[in-house]
Parts: C-alpha cells; sequence; structure tokens
C-alpha cells in the first residue's frame, strides 16, 4: 500500500494522542471511522492508511461490526522482540552478538537492581530457583530455559530503566529462541552452575549490594562465553530446539 503523507501525518497525530493516552487498560476506544475522519480532518481512503501504519507499530487495533471501531492499543515487549528478530535476522546477527551486548546490559541492570529501593522486590528474585535444583535436583532444559529468561528479564525491570528492561528483554528472547544457547546448555551441568551463579547474583541485588551484583552477572556472562564453542558463538539467530 501507498502511503502518502496526508496519511503519515494523520498517523503521528492519532499516534500522539495513543501515546499520551493516560488510563490503565490494555485498550480502549479511539472512536468510529466517522468520529476520527472528522476529528482529523481526512477522508476515509487516509484514515486507513493511518490506521495501518499504527496497527503496523502496534498502537491501535481496528474492530469491524456493531461495536467495531478504532482502539487505541499498549505495545508490547513480545511484539518489539518479533520485529528485533526479523531485523537481526536480515543483518545476519550471531549469538556473539547477543552475548556482547547482553555483557554491557546485564550488569548494568543488575547494578541498578540493587539500589532499587524496594526490598521486597528485590528479594523476590530469590524465589525464581527455589526448587532443589542448585542442591543436585534434574534441571529441565525446557523449564530452565524460562525461568531463566524471565530471571533476567526481572532484573531488567527492578532496574526502573525502562530502556534497559526492554532492550534486555528483547537480548534474552532472541537468546532463548537462539540454536546457539541450545550448544552452551546441552550438559546439565552448565545449567545446574548457571541456577547456582543467578542465585548469587539474586542475593548480591536483595542485599543493595551494587558493586558485588555487577561483578558476578558479568562473570556469569563472561562464564557464557567461555562455555561457547567457536560454532556456537558464530551460529544466526535460528530457532532452538528446546523452544
Amino acid at each position: 500500500m501507498a502511503i502518502t503523507s496526508a496519511a503519515r501525518q494523520a498517523a503521528d497525530a492519532l499516534g500522539e494522542e495513543i501515546l499520551g493516552y493516560e488510563g490503565d487498560e490494555e485498550e480502549w476506544p479511539l472512536g468510529s471511522e466517522e468520529q476520527l475522519m472528522e476529528a482529523l480532518g481526512i477522508g476515509r481512503p487516509t484514515l486507513r492508511q493511518a490506521a495501518r501504519l499504527l496497527e503496523q507499530q502496534q498502537l491501535l487495533v481496528v474492530r469491524r461490526g456493531v461495536r467495531g471501531g478504532l482502539f487505541g492499543r499498549r505495545p508490547t515487549d513480545e511484539g518489539v522482540t518479533a520485529n528485533a528478530r526479523v531485523f537481526l535476522r536480515a543483518q545476519h546477527t550471531t549469538f556473539a552478538h547477543l552475548l556482547a551486548a547482553e555483557l554491557i546490559l546485564g550488569p548494568a541492570c543488575a547494578g541498578l537492581a540493587a539500589k532499587n529501593p524496594d526490598e521486597a522486590a528485590r528479594r523476590g528474585l530469590l524465589a525464581f530457583y527455589d526448587n532443589g535444583w542448585a542442591a543436585g535436583g534434574e534441571v529441565p532444559v525446557r523449564r530452565f530455559m524460562e525461568l531463566s529468561t524471565a530471571f533476567q528479564r526481572e532484573i531488567g525491570r527492578l532496574s526502573e530503566s525502562p530502556v534497559l528492561h526492554l532492550y534486555v528483554g528483547v537480548l534474552m528472547d532472541l537468546a532463548s529462541h537462539a540454536g546457539g544457547i541450545s550448544d552452551v546448555y546441552e550438559d546439565e551441568e552448565r545449567r545446574r552452575a548457571t541456577v547456582i551463579r543467578h542465585i548469587g547474583v539474586a542475593e548480591a541485588i536483595a542485599a543493595g549490594r551494587e558493586s558485588l551484583a555487577v561483578r558476578r552477572m558479568t562473570a556469569h556472562l563472561q562464564g557464557i562465553i567461555a562455555w561457547s564453542e567457536e560454532r556456537a558463538l558464530r551460529s544466526t539467530l535460528e530457532p532452538s530446539r528446546h523452544t
């Protein structure tokens, strides 16, 4: 679809209205096509082009029928990740690229998380691996990947930096779906060692020890790089057999 400049201007105006919404709903009505055409001073074809742009940005949903209309929505990090995965695969991004980025962002998140004033939230990290894995219990791959990814995302959230939270979440999702991570964690002892390292990071964050949290997260990520064979580091973001 060819997008006119009028449609882009309308999309910008409507997008700003959506982004400025202060309600709690995940989706909310913006109005019917007729109402928005009148408010924006545009025709139906231009509005539909603008709506298509905003749908691609995950800011808008179009519903047909009696209760239909245009609805604003909050974009999700899953949608951002999906777009990022397509872009990075097209750039031939490797597992090594992801690890290098996480080595920068992960320790920064850990340090900020340790400074989070909500002690109860910080201590919540300790509950992620309350399952006996560190003591020698079986560590199933799929469940490990789910918790490991969620653990890093939670640290990103505790950093109270929306930017770091988003980018770490994207990196974690991409890494968990990459074939390189399958090679790293095929060995159960490595999965158990990672649990122990994560618990160490969680303890430092829970105690509010910023520098220790940074050091432990850095050591953990450097350990993943050391475990990774050259073939795994060169692998692109092909789907993991564990996803």
